[in-house]
Order: structure tokens, then C-alpha cells, then sequence
């Protein structure tokens, strides 16, 4: 009696010879393919989010309390390339000077509110493509003043 597997992700069944298993889930080829696709991408942020730390802060190696609290905060559903928009906000938008003693305490703080800040630009920039921002062509027509006080008081071709 043999038991059906089904992939972890979509549900469909899975035969034994194709199964592939991640992080102790069982995944169809397609999912697996999709899975690991993702953590590469997740790899590539993690990566961009220590490179733009270390430029930010001017430092040459990350301190291993920084690691751990990136971890914690992804243990919050909090993404790398979110953390690394935070920082951004923070230190670029908002203006703070980065110091490397307070660490990356800011992304605990300010990652809703960046957030929202990104999400409304996102909203602004999209309004903003709906404007029509082509000139509008008028002719307008000048009359000579009909009022006698306003006329020259001296012929240009007398003088």
C-alpha cells in the first residue's frame, strides 16, 4: 500500500521519483523550480541590504549583532528589500545621520511608516501619469487701447 504525496505549495500529487524536498517540504518540479528561485532572490536582497549597510554606516564588515537582528526581523515577515527601503527613508529621506553604535534599530521603528511613505510614492507617481502635460495652444488678440489718455504722446517717426 503505497501513500499519495502531495506538494507542499499547490496540493497536486506527487510521484515518488519526481518529488523534491526543501526545507522539509515536499514540492512538484514546477513549485521546486519557483522555491528556489525564490531564495536566490531572497540571497540577492540579503546581499544588497549589507552592501547599502555598509556604505550607509561606513563600515567594512557587518557587526554579528546587526546579522542576528536582521534574522529576528525576518522572523517578523519583514523583507530584505523592506528593511533596505527603511534605512533609505530613514537616513536619506528623513535626514538622520546615520551612526553605526545605535545599529539598525530604525527598521523595528519606522518600517510601517516607510512603508506607507513608499506606497503613497508609488500612488503619487501613478496620478502623476494620468496628467496631461501637453501645452495648450491660445492666440490671443491684442487691440490698441480705444482710451485717448493712453496713447503715446510722441510719434516714434518725428523723432
Amino acid at each position: 500500500m503505497s501513500t499519495s504525496l502531495r506538494c507542499s505549495r499547490c496540493g497536486t500529487a506527487v510521484v515518488a521519483t519526481s518529488k523534491k524536498v526543501l526545507d522539509g517540504q515536499t514540492l512538484c518540479p514546477s513549485c521546486y523550480r519557483k522555491a528556489i528561485e525564490e531564495v536566490k532572490l531572497a540571497e540577492q536582497e540579503l546581499e544588497e541590504l549589507l552592501e547599502y549597510a555598509r556604505e550607509l554606516f561606513g563600515i567594512t564588515e557587518i557587526p554579528p549583532d546587526w546579522l542576528e537582528q536582521i534574522k529576528a526581523y525576518r522572523k517578523d515577515k519583514k523583507t530584505y528589500f523592506g528593511m533596505r527601503a527603511t534605512l533609505y527613508y530613514y537616513y536619506e529621506v528623513v535626514g538622520n545621520r546615520a551612526d553605526p553604535d545605535k545599529g539598525l534599530w530604525a527598521i523595528r521603528s519606522y518600517y510601517d511608516t516607510a512603508s506607507q511613505y513608499f506606497a503613497e510614492q508609488k500612488e503619487l507617481r501613478q496620478s502623476n501619469t494620468q496628467v496631461d502635460l501637453t501645452p495648450i495652444k491660445r492666440t490671443v488678440i491684442m487691440s490698441p487701447p480705444e482710451n485717448s489718455t493712453r496713447k503715446p504722446k510722441y510719434n516714434i517717426e518725428d523723432l
